[in-house]
């Protein structure tokens, strides 16, 4: 038998597994089929990628941020929101490539940090999330 050690693990993910497990037909104890996961996912992360995936496709690149093509971007000045787009390798504004601190600052007409004003929801995500936090 392989020596196994405790990686952890959020108290919700474990209560879903074995939720999951309760419900099923899988008769495989709950660490066997944790560590199938963690190694399919190494597997899949090992791949090469997909000629359809967004790094072969494009993307915009903000810093050391990597923004997919896909990528919405939000931006509410003075309660008003102002949404832009990648698509190909450029953030698309009302029909214009910008670059995240010329939108932001033609929208509040005056010099603000991008990182802390553009909201970012990312291809198949649901959450936006501010741009800093990608940053950091």
């Amino acid at each position: 038998m392989e020596p196994t050690i405790g990686i952890p693990i959020t108290f919700t993910v474990f209560q879903e597994l074995c939720k999951f497990l309760d419900g099923s037909t899988v008769s495989e104890e709950v660490a066997t089929v944790a560590s199938k996961a963690i190694s399919a996912w190494i597997e899949q992360q090992s791949a090469p990628p997909k000629e359809d995936s967004p790094a072969l496709l494009g993307g915009y690149q903000w810093k050391h941020v990597f923004l997919p093509e896909g990528t919405k971007l939000r931006v509410v000045v003075k309660r008003k929101t102002f949404h832009a787009a990648v698509v190909g390798d450029q953030i698309m504004f009302d029909g214009q490539a910008t670059s995240p601190a010329c939108m932001v600052n033609q929208l509040a007409s005056t010099t603000r940090n991008a990182w802390k004003h553009i909201w970012i929801l990312l291809p198949g995500q649901s959450i936006w999330q501010l741009a800093q936090s990608m940053r950091e």
